[in-house]
């Protein structure tokens, strides 16, 4: 963004609770001039008691535009879509227009470190607070040592202190304050002639961190199983923004992409394998961002039956649980042979039995697409071949040829985590994790006995039941040939459908 956000007169907009918490952090440091809140009227007024600026109701608001003005978007739980599409209707534009408060948070952050880079710290506090800040940020700042009120601590981390008088009416000093009574020493501060954000802050300005997520379901995978690392939570913020060749950004979530590199600290990201169009985005906008990705990884070693891009017979309709269709990933080996007017007995026959594909094939097929992945990891910050040699016998180790399993989501979670030196997931609680993960919001194709017997599979696979999702979000569990009796009467209905509708759905 070029316009600096401190510069402009900022309204807040969006849930109650939200606009509230980030007017009560963020009043002195930003020209708040308004807040405009979603709730009813009655709900609304009880939590701005106290406050001096304008109130508005949504639907009482005059939303025009001024050139002075940037709406800060509040978006409360997980809301951001339906903000979106309402100032979008109104002409406003991300980024330009307004922005989300987290992006508001993270620039007043990147602004006083800007600030503070040739500044003096000293740490306001020489209890637990403030070594524990210290051992955090001994390394990128430039702390000379600390303060107390207590005249009998003279030393600390092997640092000097002193008393808060001792230091002020320099220039050159930023103070830091790290106590649980941050209060009583914000007001000692102030009658001291200090000025907040100038000359010194608490210690919540340095707490987490941005990590940005760009990418399409595998990223999201990964986060979303790192987002179960507690450290994380705790060292973290995360924004996702999901974008993939099929399903692209909405107008807001492409700016996004652009405006959060200016305060991210961590990017992970979709790679684009040997042509990573994307670099060009990151290496501009995410200069001072540590940025780590994968490519989009594919595996049809076990399934050698699905289809390599979206299937044919994917109808597409929002109120369906999935991000794309009810089967978005298809069975190519059945769709041929239905075009070939096989009927439901003999194609479940030909699928069912131990020889539908001879081992040579399979064999080679399976080689080659080890060698693509060891060729994706070569791409990639994180790594998949260790993983997938060593657990392909007892799980299906990418779920329809692009999605992770939740096994291989937590190994590559825990590798990010190691990459971010936090503490990884321990295994007593992976296992928790593991099986109070939800079934996915697709439908997956199983693994044909030939396949099972060729790579000397875990024996379990040919009495294994697989979670059927059904449309309205309740799971079935049906065994190999009762799961592919639903696929075919899927592709067969939406056969029919094209042929009473005259057109094709897609």
């Amino acid at each position: 963004m070029s316009d600096k956000l401190t510069d402009k007169k900022i309204i807040l907009y969006g849930e109650c609770l939200w606009c509230r918490n980030f007017y009560d952090q963020y009043a002195d440091y930003y020209k708040i001039v308004g807040i405009v809140y979603t709730e009813q009227k009655e709900e609304g007024d009880k939590f701005f008691e106290g406050v001096s600026i304008d109130i508005y109701q949504k639907k009482s608001y005059l939303f025009e535009y001024s050139a002075d003005i940037k709406i800060v978007v509040c978006p409360g739980d997980c809301k951001k879509e339906e903000h979106d599409a309402f100032l979008y209707s109104k002409g406003y534009i991300y980024g330009k227009d307004y922005v989300d408060s987290i992006y508001a948070e993270f620039y007043a952050k990147r602004e006083l470190k800007k600030h503070i880079e040739e500044k003096e710290i000293w740490i306001f506090g020489a209890g637990n607070n403030g070594k524990l800040f210290h051992e955090k940020h001994c390394k990128n700042m430039n702390i000379k040592g600390f303060l107390s009120n207590y005249e009998n601590e003279e030393l600390c981390m092997g640092l000097p202190v002193h008393r808060p008088e001792d230091v002020l009416g320099k220039d050159s000093i930023f103070i830091i304050i790290c106590s649980a009574v941050e209060n009583e020493m914000i007001n000692q501060l102030k009658r001291c002639g200090l000025n907040e954000f100038e000359e010194f802050v608490t210690s919540k300005w340095f707490g987490k961190r941005l990590f940005i997520a760009w990418g399409a379901c595998q990223v999201y995978s990964i986060v979303n199983m790192l987002y179960k690392n507690h450290q994380f939570c705790n060292e973290f913020c995360r924004v996702s923004i999901f974008d993939s060749k099929i399903q692209k950004c909405n107008h807001a979530d492409k700016q996004r992409i652009y405006t959060y590199g200016e305060v991210c600290d961590v990017l992970f990201y979709n790679s684009e394998g040997m042509v990573d169009t994307n670099k060009a985005i990151v290496d501009r906008y995410y200069r001072d961002s540590n940025v780590y990705s994968i490519p989009f990884y594919s595996f049809q070693g076990q399934l050698m039956q699905v289809t390599e891009e979206c299937s044919e017979y994917s109808l597409r309709y929002e109120n369906i649980k999935s991000h794309f269709a009810y089967w978005f990933i298809g069975d190519a080996e059945i769709e041929k042979m239905l075009n070939h007017n096989l009927s439901k007995e003999e194609i479940l026959e030909k699928i069912s039995r131990e020889d539908y594909w001879d081992e040579n094939r399979i064999k080679k097929k399976w080689v080659l697409e080890k060698r693509k992945i060891a060729m994706f990891d070569k791409l990639s910050s994180l790594k998949v071949s260790d993983f997938l040699q060593k657990n392909y016998r007892d799980i299906i180790v990418f779920k329809d040829g692009i999605h992770f399993c939740k096994e291989l989501c937590m190994e590559l979670a825990n590798q990010l985590a190691g990459i971010l030196k936090l503490e990884e997931i321990d295994e007593e609680q992976q296992r928790q994790i593991l099986k109070e993960c939800c079934v996915e919001d697709t439908n997956m194709m199983p693994i044909y006995p030939s396949i099972i017997k060729v790579l000397d599979m875990n024996k379990s696979y040919y009495d294994k039941k697989y979670e059927f999702v059904h449309p309205n979000g309740e799971v079935e569990e049906l065994d190999f040939v009762a799961y592919m009796e639903k696929y075919i009467d899927y592709v067969q209905h939406v056969n029919d459908l094209w042929m009473k509708c005259g057109t094709r759905i897609i």
